[in-house]
């Protein structure tokens, strides 16, 4: 008999995700272990005409200060993370110049643009310093606009899982915060987070092919598929 897998999931599932996770015949309870919201500074500050964004919540808070602020979108570059990020732009619009998987990878496109000489990183109140850093150490000028704010919302888990799922380093953050024991294995989205799993004590780590929603659950999805497959055996 094969032992049924129960798995967390650090966000809410949409409909679909959870029934493909359940379709391969995986018991998955998902919280939301961070709470984000889209809050604009009082005051307008300057905006060069290259944009960062890296998560969709950036994406909305960019087209919300460009509306507050009397802004044309279209007369912004914007260079962003692929997945989520990538779609949020495109729906809305946006002109980009460049897409990368990770924030690491997105400050290597921008260097390699000699057109941008300033750029402005929006972002949240618990981002990495990843991209800004880096492209200040090769002579880009950076400023940083706060568009939305990440609050840890961390649950306590008393059942064992065989598995969790993490969105964002804040998730992995907000978990280790209210559950400190780490289960088996951790499916992680994109790099950025695996990497901030595996420092938060997580040995065994696991990391989509692309950083989206559908490339993680598929990947879940498949190895869960070969461990029964091979079980059957």
């Amino acid at each position: 008999m094969i032992k049924l897998i129960t798995i967390l999931s650090t966000r809410r599932l949409q409909p679909d995700e959870a029934a493909s996770l359940k379709a391969a015949g995986l018991k998955v309870d998902h919280l939301d272990f961070i709470k984000r919201t889209v809050g604009l500074p009082v005051n307008q500050e300057t905006v060069h005409n290259n944009i960062a964004l890296t998560s969709q919540v950036a994406v909305e808070g960019w087209v919300s200060l460009a509306d507050s602020w009397h802004l044309k979108i279209k007369d912004y570059r914007v260079f962003c993370t692929s997945g989520a990020t990538r779609k949020a732009a495109q729906a809305q619009n946006l002109p980009v110049g460049g897409i990368a998987h990770n924030a690491e990878a997105l400050a290597e496109v921008i260097l390699g643009d000699p057109s941008v000489k300033a750029l402005t990183f929006l972002g949240g109140n618990r981002r990495l310093d990843i991209l800004p850093e880096k492209l200040r150490s090769r002579g880009v000028e950076v400023n940083e606009i706060e568009v939305y704010r990440t609050e840890l919302v961390p649950v306590k888990v008393s059942h064992h899982y065989d598995a969790v799922i993490f969105f964002s380093p804040s998730g992995v953050e907000s978990y280790m915060r209210s559950t400190p024991n780490c289960p088996t294995l951790a499916f992680c989205i994109g790099t950025t987070t695996g990497s901030f799993a595996r420092q938060h004590g997580f040995n065994n780590v696991l990391v989509s092919s692309e950083p989206n929603t559908e490339s993680l659950i598929d990947m879940i999805s498949q190895f869960y598929s070969n461990q029964n497959a091979h079980a059957k055996k």
